[in-house]
């Protein structure tokens, strides 16, 4: 399987697509995040919208995008909350939402560096 990676902080919609358009499995490694998306409002007003904790929140995000997401934790209670997200879904208008917070500060890679990508 070939798979990409994604900060958490990177929404990576150019390379998601990218990704996809080659049948490249995405890959989010630490999705939660512990930074600027897990804090932003906008993730906590659909929270709260929801009933669910910003990291729920970020899961299901990922999961409605068909990202492989894996979340890390040593606290059983988060285990059993990052597990918890099959219960509702996200809206369009939430997902355009979150997808509006996409930065491309602290980008880790890009596919124009590899010249055999293009």
């Amino acid at each position: 399987m070939t798979t990409a990676t994604l900060p958490h902080h990177v929404l990576g919609h150019d390379l998601k697509a990218f990704c996809e358009a080659r049948g490249i499995m995405f890959t989010a490694y630490s999705p939660i995040g512990s930074g600027r998306l897990i804090a932003d409002p906008v993730i906590g007003k659909i929270a709260a919208a929801c009933g669910k904790s910003p990291a729920q929140i970020m899961l299901r995000w990922h999961l409605q995008r068909g990202n492989i997401a894996l979340p890390r934790s040593s606290d059983p209670g988060r285990i059993v909350e990052n597990i918890d997200i099959l219960d509702f879904s996200l809206g369009e208008a939430d997902i355009a939402h979150i997808n509006a917070l996409d930065s491309d500060d602290g980008r880790m890679m890009n596919p124009s560096w590899v010249k055999s990508w293009s």
